[in-house]
């Protein structure tokens, strides 16, 4: 959950930044709703899960199987590295069209992908448990 809520900053903070740019506020709006349609429901399935999911009942319910656990997990976690792609590309997109010298173009560039960077070995994980 606290992942949908830094996302959706983001994306309102970038809204802020081009919001003269009608496409890429189209994009950030996108981005919004798609973010909140998956990760609502993502939500109920966990909040679900947790509250039929304890004692010795849970041996025969179907959603608290681990296959079902680690299915929901891996396509959520594919989801947040696709949507974290998303609200990448929306500023790295206007980078290039900056009037600034190219090593400043780059600098900001490298800005951008610092923060890929650190999200790196979230996505690691999420490839180790994607192939166990």
């Amino acid at each position: 959950m606290t992942s949908f809520f830094i996302k959706i900053s983001i994306l309102l903070l970038l809204n802020q930044l081009f919001h003269v740019i009608r496409q890429l506020r189209l994009l950030i709006y996108i981005g919004i709703v798609i973010i909140s349609i998956v990760t609502i429901p993502y939500l109920a399935i966990s909040i679900i899960r947790v509250s039929r999911c304890n004692g010795i009942n849970a041996l025969g319910i179907m959603i608290c199987s681990n296959k079902v656990v680690s299915t929901t997990n891996l396509v959520f976690g594919l989801w947040n590295v696709l949507s974290d792609f998303y609200i990448l590309a929306i500023p790295i997109s206007q980078i290039q069209g900056l009037k600034m010298p190219n090593k400043r173009k780059i600098g900001v560039l490298t800005l951008f992908l610092t923060g890929f960077m650190y999200e790196l070995p979230r996505y690691s994980t999420l490839l180790e448990v994607g192939l166990c």
